[in-house]
């Protein structure tokens, strides 16, 4: 339990593709309110999921539909992340939030993604019961701050207790583009990035069309991602541009990427319905923002899966022909 307890809560995030819809009501100002306090000026990525209702029964059944071969290895891992699951629901715990920091990601070891881990507690807890199943996580600082449980790096940490987060105003706004999905995956580039990337690459690869790289740094100010399981399958992609001609240049230029990678032969044949994939995938200008919208209503997130189950079949095809003498 020791050396998986993290892959667990990451397949737990992951398995909030397999909960039921939340009953409150959807608040994506609280939300932002709930992690503000540790948000810094180089926080990248924002995911949030609700625990309690995961489904982690489900979630293996659907991963093992997908690849047959890990049926034998996967009871294990599905008691432990059920073990986990119950404990850390028994402890008040409900969602949990996962950051990245580029300030942590220069100082990680090798190889190691640093993730903060932030868990909104009861009222009237100490934090003691969360302390003890977030215990195994291999992070340098767990303790209650305030109304949740934390447990990141030190470096993290004492960011979180000086008291001077970022003003990211744009995080309430990634959330309720989300909308009130069972999880949420918000991209936040931050402000210096623009000049990082225009200085350092003021024109795109000529293999994408070229043209300047105002293109990504106007075209893209945050995006969010919100999903939903069966019955209501869907997934909304939001991405928000500095205005309406700046996201109707990214939309082109997302169709030169997709041309580019179009001619790529091993692409196409480990992916036969690439045309139909990117159709699905290419968004719409609505406004200053780009919207991809996948559900059952429009069929588009059942489509999406069969290509996707389709390219992974092809790939285990692919691989078996590499390691098969002939």
């Amino acid at each position: 339990m020791q050396t998986t307890l993290p892959a667990v809560l990451l397949l737990a995030l992951t398995a909030a593709a397999g909960t039921t819809p939340g009953q409150e009501k959807f608040d994506p100002a609280a939300r932002a309110k709930t992690i503000a306090p540790f948000i810094d000026e180089q926080t990248i990525l924002v995911m949030h999921a609700e625990l309690a209702r995961v489904k982690i029964g489900r979630l293996c059944d659907e991963l093992v539909e997908w690849l047959p071969e890990i049926k034998e290895e996967i009871d294990l891992p599905k008691m432990a992340a059920a073990g986990v699951l119950s404990s850390f629901v028994q402890a008040g715990g409900k969602d949990v939030y996962v950051l990245l920091s580029l300030a942590d990601v220069s100082v990680a070891p090798p190889h190691q993604l640093p993730l903060t881990f932030i868990v909104p507690l009861p009222a009237g807890s100490d934090g003691k019961a969360m302390a003890s199943v977030l215990g195994a996580i291999p992070l340098e600082a767990k303790q209650r701050i305030g109304g949740v449980f934390f447990a990141g790096s030190r470096a993290a940490l004492e960011r979180a207790k000086q008291g001077k987060p970022e003003v990211r105003p744009e995080l309430a706004k990634a959330f309720a583009a989300a909308g009130d999905s069972t999880a949420q995956v918000l991209l936040l580039p931050p402000k210096y990035t623009r000049r990082v990337i225009e200085e350092l690459m003021p024109a795109l690869p000529k293999v994408i069309g070229g043209g300047p790289s105002t293109i990504i740094t106007d075209g893209l100010l945050w995006a969010a991602a919100g999903v939903d399981p069966p019955p209501r399958m869907s997934l909304r992609v939001t991405v928000q541009s500095k205005n309406p001609q700046a996201a109707a240049a990214l939309k082109n230029k997302w169709a030169d990427v997709c041309r580019a990678a179009r001619e790529d032969v091993e692409t196409a044949g480990l992916l036969p319905s690439y045309d139909e994939v990117v159709k699905l995938l290419t968004p719409e200008v609505q406004g200053d923002r780009l919207v991809v919208v996948l559900d059952d209503k429009n069929g588009g997130a059942a489509k999406l899966l069969a290509a996707v189950k389709s390219a992974i079949e092809k790939a285990r095809e692919h691989a078996r022909r590499k390691v098969v003498p002939r």
